[in-house]
């Protein structure tokens, strides 16, 4: 019975961090500006 609620309870955590976690980590570094600072840098050095 605990393997079955401990099984139901990772798979209902998984699915929902797992998806707000990509959107939160998509958001956090478009908001950031990591992504477009990122890019450029690395053009930038080379140049």
């Amino acid at each position: 019975a605990q393997t079955f609620k401990t099984r139901l309870s990772d798979d209902d955590d998984e699915p929902e961090a797992a998806p707000e976690s990509a959107d939160a980590s998509s958001s956090t570094l478009d908001l950031s500006g990591k992504i477009p600072p990122r890019k450029e840098g690395a053009d930038d050095p080379p140049a």
